[in-house]
Protein backbone atom coordinates (compact mmCIF):
# COMPACT_ATOMS: atom_id res chain seq x y z
CA UNK A 1 0.00 0.00 0.00
CA UNK A 2 1.99 2.91 -1.29
CA UNK A 3 -0.28 5.60 0.13
CA UNK A 4 -0.02 4.29 3.69
CA UNK A 5 1.06 7.09 6.03
CA UNK A 6 1.13 5.42 9.44
CA UNK A 7 0.98 2.03 11.08
CA UNK A 8 -0.50 1.62 14.56
CA UNK A 9 1.02 -1.28 16.51
CA UNK A 10 0.96 -2.61 20.08
CA UNK A 11 3.99 -2.21 22.33
CA UNK A 12 4.93 -5.89 21.98
CA UNK A 13 8.62 -5.89 20.95
CA UNK A 14 8.15 -8.40 18.11
CA UNK A 15 5.34 -6.35 16.61
CA UNK A 16 7.34 -3.12 16.83
CA UNK A 17 10.38 -4.82 15.25
CA UNK A 18 8.22 -6.10 12.38
CA UNK A 19 6.95 -2.57 11.75
CA UNK A 20 10.56 -1.35 11.49
CA UNK A 21 11.40 -4.25 9.15
CA UNK A 22 8.45 -3.38 6.91
CA UNK A 23 9.58 0.25 6.88
CA UNK A 24 13.06 -0.85 5.76
CA UNK A 25 11.56 -2.96 2.95
CA UNK A 26 9.43 0.00 1.85
CA UNK A 27 12.55 2.18 1.65
CA UNK A 28 14.41 -0.49 -0.34
CA UNK A 29 11.55 -0.53 -2.84
CA UNK A 30 11.41 3.24 -3.21
CA UNK A 31 8.18 3.57 -1.24
CA UNK A 32 8.03 6.27 1.43
CA UNK A 33 8.43 5.09 5.00
CA UNK A 34 5.43 5.39 7.27
CA UNK A 35 5.09 6.73 10.79
CA UNK A 36 5.01 4.00 13.42
CA UNK A 37 2.58 4.73 16.25
CA UNK A 38 3.15 2.46 19.26
CA UNK A 39 0.15 2.05 21.56
CA UNK A 40 0.73 0.54 25.01
CA UNK A 41 -1.39 -2.47 25.91
CA UNK A 42 -3.86 -2.30 28.77
CA UNK A 43 -2.69 -4.55 31.59
CA UNK A 44 -4.45 -6.20 34.47
CA UNK A 45 -3.35 -6.02 38.10
CA UNK A 46 -1.26 -9.19 37.62
CA UNK A 47 0.84 -7.30 35.05
CA UNK A 48 -0.27 -9.39 32.10
CA UNK A 49 -1.84 -7.73 29.03
CA UNK A 50 -5.60 -7.72 28.70
CA UNK A 51 -6.56 -9.83 25.70
CA UNK A 52 -9.61 -11.29 24.04
CA UNK A 53 -8.23 -14.79 24.61
CA UNK A 54 -8.17 -14.21 28.38
CA UNK A 55 -11.80 -13.07 28.25
CA UNK A 56 -12.78 -16.06 26.09
CA UNK A 57 -11.07 -18.30 28.67
CA UNK A 58 -13.53 -17.00 31.26
CA UNK A 59 -11.50 -14.30 32.98
CA UNK A 60 -13.40 -11.11 33.72
CA UNK A 61 -12.10 -7.73 34.79
CA UNK A 62 -13.60 -4.55 36.19
CA UNK A 63 -12.35 -1.10 35.23
CA UNK A 64 -10.64 -0.86 38.62
CA UNK A 65 -8.54 -3.95 37.81
CA UNK A 66 -7.10 -2.48 34.60
CA UNK A 67 -3.89 -0.48 34.40
CA UNK A 68 -3.79 2.08 31.58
Amino acid sequence: MEDLEALVVSDEIGVVQMAFNINAMRAENGIPRFHIVVVPRVRTKDGRPLSSSRIRDGESFTDKELVY
